[in-house]
Order: structure tokens, then sequence, then C-alpha cells
């Protein structure tokens, strides 16, 4: 190994920005470590916002933050580019922009979205996970209320047009609907009353309950407060096939939709290795100290990790918070292996669930306490918005809160997606 000790971690989202900043902090004026930050885009995207935004609550711009302005000084660097693949015996990550060395590196890629073969799936829907998705998302509501406009006399057309079905209950889907709901009982009832009372919100979920990953309490809670918006929520039920501008269920009903969302799961992004690697459905098994358990050089955090939990023998599931988490447990093994201190187990322990269920509605569960209503949507807003890296963000947030709570969402078409900016 070289004299100048090489950190790189790679990804920029919870848990690759927490470490890395964690690091920096660490060896901050320290000539001896170089750091590098290596994303797929030059922002931090906060994702627990994309169906704000989606919805016409906030401005995309107001969810993202910069990164070369988190890693600029001495022996610091931010690396635009796609990780490809990871080199053991060198000790190198190869991106879509070249070649980057290490001597300790912690992948923190996240994931992708996880169509399960569902026949037209990927050509058909709108999935909900990067900022150009929310652009598209909210680009589609708003033209298809005012492409209803002109199908008055075709009922058949006009009902497609104002359905929207989202495809699954977690968190993400279960969220995106209360949002959708008040987006379209609120803000386009206003604009276009008729056409706001015949539009159609439905929730498929395969599994038999909505958010499987949390209390019965809490669900029971979330479906109650879906049911006064006027969402449907279809349990019990699969996705056969998508076709454009219908959904065949696994009941045999086939709903004329004409937005398709999305929301039925992600899954690892996938990271190659010169050599075998252990893995868990995709997920890189990690040791106590979260290090791959054939190179100890190397760590992994967040959606890419599977941490097995000591008393249910299952990997963690991949949220957020235990991102957050392995991040701070992993920038401090980074850091004793460099300075010859002893490595600190990871430990784990969930804070609650939160929910927001759109406008003054939430769903929560902290620390054995269940509450719904207000209190949970105001809960949740801080949580979150605590958590947004920049005070500059910050307050552009709650200048958005504020200017929705006293006018309407914003309709206006979002002229930019991924695809425009390539172009």
């Amino acid at each position: 190994m070289s004299a100048v000790k090489k950190v790189v971690v790679a990804g920029a989202g919870f848990g690759g920005l927490k470490a890395y900043r964690r690091l920096a902090k660490q060896f901050k004026n320290n000539s001896a470590v170089e750091l590098t930050l290596i994303n797929d885009v030059n922002y931090f995207l906060f994702t627990p916002l994309l169906h704000e935004v989606a919805t016409g609550s906030l401005f995309p711009e107001n969810i993202i933050v910069p990164l070369p302005p988190l890693a600029t000084g001495p022996g610091r660097r931010f690396f635009v580019g796609r990780v490809e693949s990871v080199l053991l015996n060198n000790q190198e990550v190869l991106t879509s922009h070249g070649a980057v060395k290490y001597d300790y590196l912690v992948l923190a890629l996240g994931s992708e979205n996880n169509f399960y073969d569902t026949p037209g799936a990927a050509e058909h829907t709108l999935p909900l996970k990067d900022l150009d998705d929310a652009a598209r998302i909210k680009n589609q509501i708003i033209s298809r209320f005012e492409e209803a406009q002109h199908y008055s006399a075709d009922r058949a057309k006009f009902k497609e047009l104002l359905t929207f079905v989202i495809v699954g209950g977690g968190p993400t889907g279960v969220e995106m609907a209360g949002e959708l709901a008040d987006f379209c009982r609120g803000t386009f009832a206003k604009l276009y009353p008729a056409l706001a009372e015949a539009a159609r919100i439905v929730v498929v979920q395969k599994d038999n309950h909505i958010l499987p990953q949390f209390s019965d309490q809490l669900r029971r809670r979330s479906l109650s407060i879906l049911g006064r918006k006027g969402v449907e929520v279809l349990v019990n039920t699969g996705v056969e096939a998508i076709k454009s501008g219908q959904v065949n269920l696994s009941d045999g009903q086939k709903i004329a939709a004409g937005t398709v969302i999305w929301a039925a799961g992600v899954k690892p992004r996938e990271v190659k290795f010169d050599r075998p690697i252990k893995t868990e459905r995709g997920r890189l098994v990690v040791n106590e100290h979260l290090q791959l358990e054939s190179d100890e050089a190397i760590f992994a955090i967040g959606d890419v990790a599977a941490y097995f939990d000591p008393a249910s023998q299952a990997p963690l599931p991949a949220l957020a918070q235990v991102a957050d988490r392995e991040a701070k447990t992993a920038a401090h093994n980074v850091a004793s292996l460099i300075t010859g201190q002893a490595l600190k187990p990871f430990k784990y322990r969930s804070q609650g669930s939160l929910l927001s269920l759109g406008s003054w509605r939430g769903a929560g569960e902290v620390l054995g306490f269940h509450f719904a209503g207000r209190l949970a949507w105001l809960l949740w807003r801080a949580v979150y918005w605590a958590k947004m890296p920049t005070a500059g963000k910050k307050l552009q947030i709650l200048v958005d809160w504020f200017l929705i709570a006293f006018s309407p969402r914003d309709v206006s078409l979002l002229p930019f997606t991924k695809d425009d900016i390539h172009q």
C-alpha cells in the first residue's frame, strides 16, 4: 500500500454521503488520507420527498444537493461516474469514466427498480426512483387531466385517462397514493371539478395487506386514511401483465388506466467483481463490522449490503435509517483500520416508522407508541426535514411547504428530465 491511504466511497445516497462526510470530518487537514466520493450524478437526491415533487408540493431543485461543494479541500475529490466493477486484486474501482484506486472502499450504491419480469411493466409504467421519474409522473398526471377534457363524449376513454393505478402497497406506493389523492381531489378539483370527481386511484398489492413490514395497527390506520381519501386498495392481487392503457390482474380483472405507477419493489445495484463474492439475493453479505467476508478492505452498507440481524438471522430491510446507521459504523471502522484501532461491531435497533399520507395526514409507530393524523404528519416532516444535508435546502423546503399550505399545488409541466439533459 502507498503511504497516503486512499479511501473511496462509491455511492452518494443516505449511507454513502453520511459515511463520506464522517470520514472527511475525521481526517480533516490530514494529508495522509485521500478521500474520494463517486456517484452517478453530481447531486445527492433526497428520495423520501420524491412523491411530493411528483404531486406538485415541492419543486424538484429543492430536494437535491450538489455534491462538489461537499467534497472540497486538500485530499478531497468528487468523481462523477457509474461504478461498473471492482478489481479486488488490483484494488481498483472501474467506472464509466475511468478507474479509481483504493486502499479502503465503502460500497453504498443503493438500489434500482425491480419489475420482477412482469410483462410490459418496464415499457408501460412510471417508476418513482429518481428525480426524472418524479418529473415524468407529474407531467403525466397533469397531461391526463388536460387530455380528458376532450373526451367527455367518449366515456371509456374519459375513464381510462382519469384512472391511476399504483402497483405496490409498500411505503412508496402508499405515500404516493395519499399525495395523489390530494392532488386530484384538491388542486384539480378547483381547476377541473367534473374531472377531479371522476378520477380513480387504485393501489394493487400482491400480499394480503399493505405495508407488510409495518405493524397491524399502523396498517389499519393507513388503510382507513386512504379510504377516506377515496383510494381503492386491492390486496391479495398480483399484476399479470401491463399493456398500454391496461393493467391485467391475477384475479382476472382488467383495469383500463391512463397512468400506471410502479412502486412494487427494488433490487440492489449489481456490483461485478473479478472473483466470487458471497451474496444473498443480490446483496453483498457482510460481517459484524460491515466488511465483505472475503475482503476486509471493502465495506458495504445500505441496499447493497446484507447484514444478518443476530436475533432474527434475517438481513436487515433496505431502509434509509438502516443505511444511516451502517454508515456511521462503516466510517468508524475505516478510520480505525487507518489509525490501528479496534473495530466496532454494528448494532441496529429500529427507531420506528413514519408515513406521510397526504396533506395533514400521517401514521407512525415510535418506541412502541402508535399514532395517526396531524401529529404523525408533522413528525414525519420534521424528521425528514432534519435529515436534509444543508441549511440552504432546508430553508427552501420550508418555503415550499409554507406556500403550499396557503395555495394550490403547482400544476406546471416540468420541462426537463434526464433524457432532456442528455440531449
